[in-house]
């Protein structure tokens, strides 16, 4: 399993990477402190989960999570300080898998982000569905309307592009 941590806090960077090595050793852990670098991580490194901080220097962890949900639909996390409900509606709109007010429990964060990995891996497993002209796949989150000749797809802004898996 591999994290992509985006924090410019060093010190939550240090506290989360001991949190790894004791209670998941065999997790992998990058990171970055700046907005930008971790857009190019993720698309690069293919993590299993992002936590994003929003209060990112560089850029707004808002515009990072929108710039990463044009061409993943990796499970990400918020992880910030940004308690208001505003801030917590926004992320979970923009395509925030789940949202966690600093500072929090490290041994919470550890069970939100195996529930999150647990959520993609259990959808990932599902066969497509289909039901008259619609078929649908869970591993992709793809809805197809129409032949399978000349399909139509609906694509959610939040989610990776189809690919052909569904066949």
């Amino acid at each position: 399993m591999k994290a992509l941590l985006i924090e410019d806090d060093p010190e939550i960077v240090e506290s989360i990477s001991l949190t790894f090595q004791i209670h998941w050793p065999e997790a992998q852990l990058v990171s970055t402190h700046m907005g930008k670098k971790g857009i190019e991580l993720a698309e690069s490194e293919y993590p299993d989960i992002i936590l994003l901080n929003l209060g990112l220097p560089d850029i707004s962890g808002f515009e990072v999570l929108k710039q990463i949900r044009l061409f993943s639909s990796v499970p990400i996390i918020g992880l910030t300080a940004r308690a208001e409900e505003a801030d917590v509606a926004k992320g979970l709109e923009w395509g925030a898998d789940d949202y966690i007010v600093k500072p929090c429990g490290q041994l919470e964060l550890l069970a939100r982000v195996k529930a999150r990995i647990r959520d993609k891996t259990h959808f990932a497993e599902e066969s497509p569905i289909s039901f008259g002209s619609l078929l649908f796949n869970p591993r992709t989150r793809q809805l197809l309307y129409g032949k399978r000749d000349k399909p139509h797809w609906y694509r959610s802004p939040f989610h990776s592009p189809p690919d052909e898996s569904w066949r």
